[in-house]
């Protein structure tokens, strides 16, 4: 990084220093950002001129930039937003400052950071970020364990079913076959079932009949009760009569 020359002859002092801005270390492509800022420690206001540049492990240079090129700073400056689309890697940022006064301390005129590009984070069942790794080719012998181990999965799963539901109807003989148990509460349920609609059509047919047959049999009843009354009164005329025809007798003969 090449800044320009200018003499520091009878410039009066001061110290300015730059800061690199990064919220990480590791970031994803998407989440980097970085700004970078002057700060005036002691002197007097001035121009200052800023750059900065991102390189990866090899010394490459990725980016660069330019935020400020001779503007003035009373207290301090701070750069734009940067958000590089950088690859998965480490790099380093280095900024730089230039200022036209006598800087007394230079070694705070430049800052390096380093950072690493990660990928995509995801959060896994017990709320933990990980990093998604490219995934390995598994070995032969990885594969018939994990297939192995698959089968007596499904063999546990399959018998855990058949403890838990005895009920099931048996699939292979085309759900014909029910458990015995399950054969004598249906019909004992279906015997109950039929009783009771017998019952329910009993009582259906008799609340049912006809409305004329239902007053035939009440003439016939009161028909049967004024027989009966007229028998009796028979009865007691008859009764009376031969009562009477004693006692004319008897008046009859007494007379004579």
């Amino acid at each position: 990084m090449v800044l320009p020359y200018i003499s520091y002859a009878q410039a009066p002092e001061c110290d300015y220093k730059i800061d690199i801005i990064v919220d990480d270390e590791e970031f994803t492509v998407e989440e980097f950002v970085w700004r970078m800022r002057a700060i005036k420690v002691d002197g007097i206001p001035t121009n200052i001129t800023g750059r900065a540049e991102i390189i990866d492990l090899n010394d490459k240079i990725i980016k660069k930039y330019k935020p400020w090129t001779n503007r003035s700073i009373s207290k301090q400056k701070t750069s734009s937003k940067y958000s590089p689309n950088l690859k998965t890697g480490e790099y380093k940022i280095i900024s730089k400052i230039y200022v036209e006064c006598d800087d007394t301390n230079k070694d705070n005129n430049i800052d390096i950071q380093t950072i690493k590009i990660i990928e995509e984070k995801i959060e896994n069942e017990q709320g933990r970020i990980e990093n998604i790794e490219p995934t390995q080719p598994k070995t032969e012998e990885e594969s018939k364990e994990e297939n192995k181990t698959e089968i007596n999965e499904e063999n546990k799963l399959d018998t855990t079913n058949e403890i838990d539901n005895p009920q099931l109807i048996n699939e292979e003989n085309n759900n014909k076959e029910i458990p015995v148990a399950t054969k004598e509460v249906e019909t004992n349920e279906a015997s109950e079932n039929e009783e009771f609609e017998n019952i329910i059509h009993l009582r259906t047919e008799n609340n049912q009949k006809n409305p004329n047959q239902a007053t035939g049999a009440a003439v016939k009843e009161s028909e049967f009760v004024y027989e009966s009354s007229n028998e009796r009164a028979k009865d007691l005329i008859i009764l009376f009569l031969l009562v009477l025809s004693v006692l004319l007798n008897m008046i009859l003969i007494w007379r004579r």
